[in-house]
Formats: C-alpha cells, structure tokens, sequence
C-alpha cells in the first residue's frame, strides 16, 4: 500500500498495482535512500520458492516491473525483511544455513555488480529461533564507543518482540576470537586413548574475476600451498609449513591462546588467532579436531584493493566512526607487512563540481591517511590522492546512474607502491 503526505495529512492508503499481480503476498516494503528503488518480500510464482525478495525502479510515470535480486540470496525457502543500508542488503532467510528459523544475513553488491557471499550475523543478533527486520537506526544518539544501533524481531522469548541493540567497540584487552569451528570426527572411541585436541590451519587466497584485478571483484577462495606459519603461544613459538592443498595441523592444549601468522614470498603477511579457553573435556570425544583459515592476499603493485564500509557524510571528509573498523584492519596489515607502503587514494561520484570534486577526495584520502598515523603508522609509508569522479567503476551516464551505482563510486582504496 502506499499513502502521500501533503503537509497535514496523508491520503487514504491504496494498493501499489504497478509492482503487483493478484492472488500474491506482498510483504516487508522498503524504500532506498534516494527513493528511487522499492525492494519487498513475496511469494510470487515464477520465483524460487516461498517468500523472494524482488525489486523495482521508479520511473518518470511510476514503477518498473518488479525483477528477482537473484539466486545467491533468494532460495527455495523463504528470504525477507530486505533493508538496504547504504550499499550493504540485511534480509532474512530460513534455508541459508543458519542459527536456527529465521536468520539475519547480509551481503553487498559488489565492484563487479554481483551480490558478494552471504555474512550471517551470528549470536547475539541471530538466535535458534526467527529473527528478522533488522535495520539501523541513524536518528538516535550514541556515544564514542557505539559505532551503530537498530532494531530487530525476534521470537526468542516464545513470542514476536522488538528488540534494539548496539554495536560497540571494545578495548583491545576485551577483543576475544570469533568461535572455534569444531569437525566432527569419526574415529571410534576407545577408553584407554590419551585426549588429543588437534588443530587444522588452512590458508587461502582470493580469486578475482580479472586475473590479478582486485577491483573486479572476488569470485572465490583458492587453496594456497606451501605458507610459511608461526605459531605463537605464550613466550613460545614454532614454526612449520602448509602442504601443497595448503593444510596443516598441529596439536593444541586447552586453556591456551594461540596466534597464528602466515608469510609466503608475494603476498602479504597476515595473522589470525585461536583460543581454546572455553573449549570443555569431553568424556566421549578423546579426539577432537578444530579448524582455523588464514588468507592472505597477493600484492599487486599498482592494482587499487577497495576498503569496503568507508563512508563520508554528505560533502564531509572526517572519518566516521563506523568506518574506524576497517581502516583498523589496515593498521594492522600495515604492522604486519613494515617494508609495505601504499597509497590511500578517494574517489567521487559524478555529481557536483569538478574542481569541488577533486579538492573533497583529496582531503578525504588526507583524513584516512591522518588517521593511519594517530595509529602510528610512519608517515614515509603512506600518501593520500584525491582522485574526484575521474576513476569511475561504474560508468553509466551521471544522471542515469543508480544510488547503488553512484555508491560504488563513492569509494576509497589503497594501492601497494
């Protein structure tokens, strides 16, 4: 249904026809950012089962007809609650695997126009029961430490309630591992058996649509054999090597926190760690195995890596808090690779002033720059290039481009020198 507002009061609500066919459920509608796309959730026919998320544009005389976002986020069971937040899609789904009913995924389109791969919320958002219509909430206030807050629903106490949160930054020393990933081993159990806790170091390397392109967008993970891996536990250290599928396992203790870094001639060092603080003795289960990836990423002198989740306010070039967490991970690739320098550079949509453009990226990549610095990143390493809308990925006419084609755009990148 849709209702206009003339200043006082809003008119009698009416069914949106254009974007609808009868005996169908249109449900979860939510409007972009510019007004100018209208996504919803329904169980239309010709899509791929239950409850689709299909889209639609507005026209100078309406509506588009209604199109399906397609196969990597709609299933045979049921996707819905899209929320689109900047360029980054939330949405439900109860066939993806999951927590349990319904769960929050999110994912992004990326350089290329592909949806990326699906990133489910995970605990605390997503629980064994439904969970969905998350959005964000940018109207209320928050404090230094909180980078957003939302809401969500969810059934988890037996009924359907609203529930809000935040998302907040933790201090380094409370900053703990992402849950360990245990695999079921199937060795019989013999009762004399010493427990063995075992494991598993995978490391992997992006693939790109373009061979050695990381602006064309990542097409998937590639085994990478043969890494060099230094496994730190305490004041002790060891160091060993992935095989030619790029595996290895080690034996591990529990109550112990291990840090895991990977070095291979051409790419770049990473880290990774694994805790099995919380991992309780099992009577039943004298061999246990847990898995852990490290990827790193391939340096391409000259090729621009595009830092997902940086954005500026509207004509503004300070960072905001909620893209603090990203150029975060960049302080700490930098720490871990020191002979590296790059370049920070800024890019603009195509709207606006060229020489405003221009002086706006520039002070953009300056303000990222600065930032690396306060994190104590030596200031030889870095430089900062404003390059305003002369860098286009998407290429589209200005005014025919589309938000989400204006905010690939809007992007900023870093470039190994």
């Amino acid at each position: 249904m849709f209702a206009e507002f003339n200043g006082t009061n809003w008119s009698k609500p009416a069914p949106l026809k254009e974007v609808m066919i009868e005996n169908t459920n249109y449900s979860y509608p939510m409007l972009s950012a510019d007004g100018e796309t209208l996504y919803f959730s329904t169980d239309i026919l010709d899509g791929f089962g239950g409850f689709d998320i299909y889209y639609a544009k507005r026209t100078e005389t309406g509506w588009d007809l209604p199109e399906n976002v397609g196969s990597s986020i709609n299933t045979e069971g049921n996707e819905i609650a899209p929320h689109l937040d900047n360029d980054t899609l939330y949405f439900a789904s109860d066939f993806h695997v999951g927590m349990g009913g319904l769960d929050v995924f999110k994912t992004f389109k990326s350089r290329a126009g592909r949806w990326s791969p699906l990133q489910n919320l995970k605990a605390p958002i997503n629980s064994g029961a439904d969970d969905f219509g998350y959005i964000v909430d940018y109207q209320s206030a928050k404090e230094d430490t909180v980078l957003q807050v939302g809401y969500l629903t969810s059934n988890r106490n037996g009924t359907d309630d609203i529930f809000k949160f935040s998302k907040v930054v933790l201090p380094p020393e409370k900053v703990i591992p992402p849950p360990v990933e245990e695999i079921i081993d199937t060795t019989p159990v013999v009762v004399n058996d010493p427990f063995r806790y075992i494991l598993e170091i995978k490391t992997i390397a992006s693939e790109y649509v373009i061979q050695d392109d990381p602006s064309s967008g990542v097409v998937g993970k590639t085994a990478l054999p043969n890494t060099t891996i230094q496994i730190t536990v305490g004041n002790e250290s060891i160091t060993k090597e992935t095989n030619e599928n790029g595996e290895l396992e080690i034996d591990i203790e529990l109550g112990k926190f291990y840090n895991i870094f990977g070095s291979k001639s051409g790419y770049l060092n990473n880290s990774n760690n694994f805790s099995s603080r919380d991992i309780k003795k099992d009577e039943n289960k004298r061999i246990r195995r847990f898995k852990v990836e490290l990827e790193l990423n391939k340096v391409i002198k000259g090729k621009e890596f595009t830092l997902e989740n940086i954005y500026y306010d509207f004509s503004k070039y300070e960072i905001r808090e909620d893209a603090k967490p990203t150029l975060d991970m960049l302080v700490r690739m930098l720490r871990e690779n020191p002979e590296t320098k790059i370049q920070l550079s800024s890019h603009t949509d195509c709207r606006g002033n060229d020489a405003y453009n221009e002086w706006l990226s520039q002070k953009r990549a300056e303000s990222a720059v600065n930032y690396l610095i306060e994190k104590g990143v030596d200031v030889d390493r870095l430089t900062a290039k404003g390059y305003g809308e002369t860098r286009p990925t998407n290429t589209c006419s200005c005014n025919n481009c589309s938000e989400e084609e204006h905010q690939a755009n809007r992007r900023t990148t870093f470039t190994i020198l």
